[in-house]
């Protein structure tokens, strides 16, 4: 080969550096530290600052040689790299030794104060159950927690890593349709947990389960490190994929880039998901539950017998005066009233509920006076536990996978077979396995469903988003249940079809362990079908029940009786579209395995007359 006089060596050096550097940008940990997906492309960071290089945002060889010029002059007036990204920093210096002995080694007082600050040595995931009520935390939320050593104290005391949306106010409709498209900026902060609990556990009265994390020091100090980089970092935010739980699962790979934990996800990532994941990775120590307040009250006030149980709600009956306390009772037993008692005032003060039909501001006064009293009561009796740790339920990660496909047949009066084909791709019903889910309660985002009769193709069923919060109410709780349901459905026995949305709102009781009944006002907008007159509103009243024989079988029974309210066309218009209105359906699931499910459908329309059979067998992945 030959060389060009006085330019050969210079040229050759080049390219060998250039080759070097191409290497090592191409390391897991490189590529994870500069937050690209896998395959190459842009970088999933938007801020520009968080680069050096004009393309370093999606050309990982042109920053990591930007980094290393950076590394090897320190310019006045500037912070130092290596105070500014010191995971990046720390990153070259292991794979580059000779040369970082000659690189600055500047002091960076304020990154080290904030590391000693947090003072962490190991690393929790929580997981905090879905809250139906704020769109954001439908599907669940996850955050870091950053643990001390014992003598820093209560876990409460730690600090807690969230990634979130940053929606400046805005909520409800416009807050679902922008994190659905990724219309806010996603960033790290760091709070403490106590006030995460109290905003989760006590407020939102979300389960919280702590999964402790297998990571050396090393890979700790590493995440901190890059956590400090991406202070000032900001991401498109996005509910199903880019959301809370795939960016830990992000910053853990930094932790452990070998793990690849942010990789294989679909259009979903669900945060039940994630620490599915982590198992998967055997990167789980150790899982610790704490219940929401009205979880511990509701199993408390569920565990006492049935007379001091008739004694704690007569001294919660409100009243003109203070209510005489019941001293002639066991000492254990007056313990156990006065603290459920304070508990059950601090709860709904908390709520900010109206009990009663009274004024919230006057109901408010007489819930302190009683708090007030229950704490004297209490301060006057021994101290000590008067209550057991009530039991775990089954960790949310132990439910069915989110993702399922299902193949069945269906059968109507009157017709021919069809073969039936499901699919949805995230979260669950109120039939799929219970273990891991709230009884009664559903979120269900996309459930499709297609029959093919005949060698002809159709789209059966569509529910966009489907959410059904059944909540029990009793003689100390009275939630609202309700639903709310939007879609396309091929219902009546002629095949005819229908864009609907749709409100419920009612109360649900539970009878009996594991049996829920419950009675809802439905509103039901027609939005249209094959004719222009088949639009209008409908309402009536929606029932049902639902149990469960042994573990494995679930079964739900529910009628809808709707009247049209407004509704133009003619009169054999109106008779087909009250197909849609009024119906009878029972439903069952029998359950084998964790992957598979086979359920049962029939359904009687009244109007005109005309009966349903499917079977459907479910695969969840």
């Amino acid at each position: 080969m030959v060389l060009l006089a006085g330019a050969g060596p210079c040229a050759a050096a080049a390219q060998e550096t250039d080759a070097a550097h191409a290497l090592l940008a191409q390391h897991p940990l490189w590529q994870r530290l500069l937050h690209l997906p896998p395959g190459g492309g842009r970088s999933r960071i938007d801020t520009e600052a968080f680069f050096l290089a004009p393309d370093g945002a999606s050309d990982p060889v042109l920053e990591l040689t930007a980094s290393l010029a950076a590394l090897a002059a320190e310019r006045p007036g500037q912070t130092p790299f290596q105070c500014r990204f010191p995971a990046r920093a720390g990153y070259l210096r292991s794979v580059l030794p000779a040369r970082a002995s000659a690189w600055p080694a500047p002091e960076c007082p304020a990154f080290e104060v904030w590391r000693q600050q947090l003072a962490s040595t190991r690393i929790t995931l929580v997981f905090a159950s879905a809250y139906l009520n704020n769109p954001s935390s439908m599907f669940g939320h996850t955050l870091l927690r950053l643990d001390g050593e014992e003598a820093h104290g209560s876990p409460l005391l730690a600090w807690a890593v969230n990634f979130a949306a940053q929606s400046d106010g805005v909520q409800d409709l416009d807050f679902a349709w922008k994190g659905l498209t990724g219309g806010f900026a996603g960033r790290f902060g760091l709070y403490p947990y106590y006030a995460k609990v109290e905003e989760y556990a006590r407020i939102e009265n979300r389960d919280l389960w702590e999964y402790r994390l297998k990571l050396a020091p090393a890979e700790i100090d590493r995440l901190l490190a890059h956590l400090w980089e991406l202070r000032e970092a900001a991401f498109d935010y996005f509910f199903l994929d880019e959301n809370c739980s795939f960016q830990l699962l992000a910053l853990l790979d930094v932790a452990r880039p070998d793990l690849d934990l942010s990789a294989g996800f679909g259009l979903w990532v669900a945060p039940v998901d994630t620490i599915r994941r982590l198992h998967e990775k055997n990167l789980v120590a150790s899982v610790d539950y704490r219940p929401a307040v009205h979880t511990l009250l509701s199993a408390r006030i569920a565990g006492l017998a049935p007379a001091l149980r008739a004694q704690l709600l007569h001294l919660l009956q409100p009243a003109a005066a203070e209510p005489p306390l019941p001293l002639n009772l066991p000492l254990r037993d007056q313990i156990q009233l006065a603290e459920l008692a304070h508990d059950w005032t601090a709860y709904q003060l908390k709520n900010r509920a109206w009990i009663n039909g009274v004024d919230g501001l006057l109901d408010s006064v007489r819930l302190q006076r009683l708090a007030r009293q229950m704490l004297r009561w209490r301060s006057r009796l021994p101290a000590g536990e008067a209550f057991a740790e009530i039991a775990a339920p089954a960790a949310p990660e132990q439910a069915q996978a989110g993702q399922r496909v299902g193949l069945g047949a269906g059968l109507r009066r009157g017709g021919s077979p069809a073969l039936q084909l499901a699919w949805r791709p995230v979260m669950h019903d109120v039939l799929d396995a219970s273990p891991g889910y709230v009884d009664g309660q559903g979120i269900a985002v996309l459930d499709v469903r297609f029959s093919l009769r005949q060698q002809q193709l159709r789209l059966q069923e569509l529910s966009l988003l489907r959410i059904e919060s059944r909540s029990p109410r009793d003689a100390f709780f009275k939630p609202w249940s309700w639903i709310l349901d939007q879609g396309y459905a091929r219902n009546g026995p002629d095949g005819h079809g229908m864009i609907f949305a749709q409100g419920s709102l009612g109360g649900a009781w539970a009878p009996a362990p594991g049996v829920l009944l419950w009675l809802m006002g439905q509103v039901r907008g027609l939005l249209g079908g094959a004719l222009d007159a088949e639009r209008g509103l409908a309402g009536g009243l929606l029932m049902g029940v639902q149990g469960r024989w042994g573990e494995r079988w679930d079964w739900h029974i529910e009628g809808r009786g709707l009247g049209l309210l407004m509704q133009a066309g003619t009169a054999d218009e109106r008779a087909r579209l009250k197909s849609h209105l009024r119906q009878l359906a029972l439903r069952q699931q029998w359950q084998f395995g964790a992957a598979w499910g086979l359920r049962m459908e029939v359904a009687r329309h009244f109007a005109p007359a005309g009966e349903q059979l499917g079977f459907t067998l479910f695969h969840y992945f």
